[in-house]
């Protein structure tokens, strides 16, 4: 199953039609456009339009989606994004929650609970789609929540006549099921007169998958003693800082637990294969410690591993 294809976009015009066109890469895809453009007063075949800047459908449709920029407010530029999302049904939207809609700040963090009647199902897309205009780019963006879900970021910031034009989207796919509260915090100068709207919507019939573990790299190992002869024979020992997982909470899980360890040959220096720290959350990183051939601890250190 591919991955989340993500597309940006802008345009300028004082008025007039602005044709967005995305081409389906699967039949039962859900593409999702989030945008400061306003669209024309009819909403084309095929598209679904839950708030002012939100649009999905499912593909194979065609239709293309226009907006015209001259209505109601003329300005000279817009953004949009635009995300194809594989699924393994037909998408549903199952919940609309307008969060906050005028001027920003009003209140911060923004907090949702999925509870009762409203909460989540096991493999719920999460989307929280964020519109704003600020007189600098906005900063300290996070999004959690109670069940552990991590989200993607999706995010384009255009600075028009002095106004940072902002769309973004978070998103956490195949959400863990039940009461959840999530919260979404962004921070940005207090000035009135900034447009924001922060939406929330959940989909059913979404399905990401995690992306592939981290590869393996190989890394060349060499000590020497402080007279600069090698470790002849020694040996290394390797472990991840903590247990951690690959972008999602639903793994790969990749386990700390286990050491790797690798001889060193007559030189000191032995090649060992590592799965590499990038893309895993938390944070980690190796702890390294070297031993004699007698088998005495001699060096520990601290190792990251990137991907070749």
């Amino acid at each position: 199953m591919p991955a989340p294809t993500f597309n940006q976009s802008t345009a300028s015009a004082a008025s007039g039609d602005i044709i967005i066109s995305l081409t389906p890469t699967a039949a039962n895809n859900l593409e999702i456009v989030a945008t400061s453009a306003w669209q024309t007063s009819t909403t084309p075949s095929g598209w679904t339009r839950p708030t002012s800047s939100f649009f999905w459908r499912t593909s194979p449709n065609t239709s293309l989606l226009p907006f015209d920029t001259s209505s109601p407010q003329p300005i000279p530029q817009w953004t949009a994004l635009m995300l194809d999302l594989p699924t393994l049904t037909t998408p549903a939207l199952e919940q609309t929650n307008i969060i906050d809609f005028g001027t920003f700040p009003s209140f911060h963090p923004y907090t949702h609970t999925f509870s009762g009647m409203n909460q989540l199902n096991a493999g719920d897309c999460i989307i929280w789609c964020l519109g704003m205009n600020s007189v600098s780019a906005p900063t300290g963006l996070s999004v959690n929540d109670s069940q552990g879900n991590n989200y993607q970021i999706f995010q384009f910031t255009q600075l028009i006549s002095g106004v940072y034009v902002t769309t973004l989207l978070a998103i956490a796919f195949g959400a863990s099921a039940g009461t959840c509260v999530t919260n979404f915090d962004i921070n940005v100068p207090a000035v009135g007169g900034q447009g924001f709207a922060l939406d929330l919507f959940t989909f059913s019939g979404v399905s990401v998958p995690p992306p592939p573990v981290p590869p393996i790299t190989p890394v060349v190992l060499n000590f020497q003693d402080p007279s600069g002869a090698p470790l002849a024979n020694g040996t290394v020992q390797l472990r991840l800082t903590q247990d951690a997982s690959s972008q999602f909470a639903s793994g790969p899980q990749i386990a700390a637990g286990r050491f790797v360890t690798v001889k060193l040959d007559s030189t000191g220096t032995a090649t060992v294969g590592l799965r590499s720290t990038e893309g895993l959350l938390p944070s980690v990183i190796y702890q390294v410690q070297a031993f004699t051939a007698q088998g005495l601890p001699c060096w520990r250190g601290l190792l990251s591993v990137l991907s070749t």
